[in-house]
Order: C-alpha cells, then structure tokens, then sequence
C-alpha cells in the first residue's frame, strides 16, 4: 500500500484570555508531517471519522478539569475509528485492512477503576488525539469494529458508549425489568436508553424540547421488544415540569428508578438522588449544567445529607476499560444496534462540529467525517 508523505490534521493553539486562560483554538494544517510508527507494537491508523464529546468542548473553551497539562500542539478530540495501514513487527491480532475502533485512554485494559497513568495519556488532551488523517497506536489500544456499522456510526459508537456500558453493569449489574432514567439527549444518555430497552428494563429521557422528546421516543420505539409495556419509554421536558424528581416518583408509583444517567452535576444531581430508589444508583458522568446559572437554592442543598438517607449509590462514571469495551462490542453486534447519530461534518468544518456541540441541540451523536 502507497502511503502519502504529508496529511491534514487540527492542533490545539492558545487562545488564553484573563478569563479564560486555558482556552484553545483549533488550527487546520493542510500539509503536516506524516507520523511513523513508534513501537514494533504499534500499527499506523487511517482515520475515517471522528465523535466529538462533551470533554473535546471543554478542552477548547479551557473548561475541562483535567489532572494534567494540556500543550498546545497537541491534536484534539478522543474518539475516532479507521482502517490499519500499517503494522509493527510485533503486532499480534491485527493486520493491514482490519478497521478498528480507538480507545481513548491508552493502557486501560482491565482495571475495575481508570489509571491515572492511562488518564495522563488520554487521546485530545494528553496525548495527540483523532483529529488528523493518520494516527499512530499501540495495537493493544484498539478494538476489532463490528461488521455491520458504517465508518460515522463506528465513530459515534466510540467513547460515550463504554460509559454507558459502565453505568449499566460496570459495578451493578442492571436487571431486566428495571427503570433507567437518562438525562438529556447526547452520546451517553442515548446509548444507555438503548442498551437498556434491548436488555428489556424500561427508561425516562428527560429534555428541555417536547419536539427533541417526541424524536427521541420515535428512534427507540424501534428497539422495544415485541409485547413491551405501552410504558417502556416515557419523557419528562424538564422546562414545563421543573420538579420532574417529583414526576419521576410519580411515574415509578413512589419506588424511584433503579439507575440514573447523572450528566447535569450541580443543577441536576440532587435531584437524581431523590429520583432513584434505595440501593439505586446515580452514575454520575458529567456536569453540564455547571456551565448555566444554577439556582441558589441548589448550590445550598446539603447533598451529603441526602445522599445519606436516600441509600443511594452516588459514583463517578469515567470510561470503562479494553476487556469492557469488547463485551460492550459484542452486545452491539448480536443486537444489531446502530448509535444514534444527529449531524455529519466534514473535516474541514471541524470548527462547525464544536459550534453544533456548544449549541446542544443534536440527539446522539455529532460526527466528523475525516478521510474517505
């Protein structure tokens, strides 16, 4: 195979204000070095599209609490899949041709917990990331993609899906027959909707658009299981039922749900611990709502006292490991699934792609198509 000399890649350059002074812009270089493989275990990458997340965001607008430096130069974004090109000499399992999906926290293989050896060299902020047309990794930080996708669905299959993996049965194995209540509509949320109703739990989505509710149940209608209760999706738009823990209750008969997708934090998570039921739990994956006003009245809540008498299991949710991604594959490939994906981009117009992010209007996921 005939590999070119140069490629196209995105850099991460500062774009530091006395309000912002880890921001980052991003910068197109149409004729960048092309990378040579490292490692005799490493193999060469040709990635065809990328997901962006909510972390990639972050990075940019220097929001993101990372526990280590993000330089600039450094190529951005997490996630991507794409086809090998070429491989080491001590490459096991893979082979020039094979498409891949890339792991986004290099050496998180099968710890329980995310190293912070692994976190330090996370893909579009400790390390170079996907943003480019060819990238260099280690073989063991890759995983074999199912046949049955596309290159933008593989891409959107990436990242936010270990996590809800992780949420469902990462350390409480969620049962059939259990209500799942999913914040929002992005990567995360959307797949663990998914991955429950195949399961046979039902789930809550919750959204600030009836027009975004009434789409989201229309794309899960066509998971249920033959037979499912006329219950199995409901939806709660959180702006004309401000109290929707209340209306959760209401919808459970007063249990509370078994399992809660927690992305909003501060404006949301008290909330999520009255909603589940005792020895429930809140998975607890990100803090949108850090970047809205958040009423006073819940920045004084005394969320340790609640936590305490609800008997809810409150925990952190970063990303699950290797051996967890490949279960996760696997479930997705007997059940047929597809990610849900709301807007394709061009390399080009990665710009654009963070622009859609930052809006938060998309379903699922926003994708970037970067190689043909």
């Amino acid at each position: 195979m005939s590999l070119p000399t140069t490629q196209k890649k995105y850099t991460l350059e500062s774009a530091a204000t006395p309000e912002r002074p880890k921001a980052f812009k991003i910068t197109y270089h149409s004729s960048a070095p092309f990378p040579t493989l490292p490692t005799p275990t490493s193999v060469l990458v040709n990635v065809k599209a990328l997901a962006l997340s909510a972390r990639d965001l972050q990075i940019v607008k220097g929001e993101y609490p990372a526990p280590h430096a993000v330089h600039p130069g450094t190529v951005p974004v997490g996630s991507g899949a794409g086809e090998i090109v070429a491989v080491g000499p001590e490459v096991k399992g893979y082979t020039v041709g094979d498409r891949v999906i890339l792991m986004g926290m290099p050496g998180h293989h099968f710890q329980p917990d995310l190293p912070q050896s692994s976190l330090e060299r996370s893909r579009g902020g400790g390390t170079d990331g996907t943003a480019q047309e060819y990238i260099p990794m280690e073989y063991e930080d890759l995983l074999l993609a199912p046949s049955h996708l596309d290159w933008i669905e593989l891409a959107g299959l990436c990242g936010s899906s270990v996590t809800s993996w992780v949420h469902l049965w990462g350390h409480q194995p969620l049962l059939p027959g259990s209500t799942v209540l999913c914040l929002g509509t992005g990567g995360v949320s959307m797949y663990a909707a998914q991955f429950a109703l195949v399961s046979g739990s039902s789930v809550i989505i919750t959204s600030s658009s009836d027009e975004k509710l009434a789409k989201v149940k229309k794309i899960l209608e066509k998971l249920l299981i033959p037979g499912s209760s006329k219950d199995a999706i409901r939806t709660i738009n959180y702006n004309t039922t401000p109290e929707w823990d209340v209306e959760v209750r209401k919808m459970t008969g007063g249990r509370g749900v078994d399992n809660v997708i927690e992305v909003g934090g501060w404006g949301t998570c008290a909330k999520s611990v009255r909603s589940v039921r005792k020895g429930g739990i809140v998975g607890v994956s990100g803090y949108l709502s850090t970047y809205h006003e958040v009423p006073m009245e819940l920045k004084m809540e005394d969320l340790s006292k609640l936590i305490l008498y609800s008997a809810a299991n409150v925990r952190g949710i970063f990303v699950g490991n290797r051996t967890q991604a490949e279960q996760m594959l696997r479930f997705v490939d007997r059940a047929g699934l597809r990610p849900v994906v709301s807007e394709v981009y061009d390399f080009a117009d990665l710009p654009k792609a963070y622009e859609a992010m930052e809006k938060a209007s998309h379903i699922g996921k926003v994708v970037v198509r970067v190689s043909a």
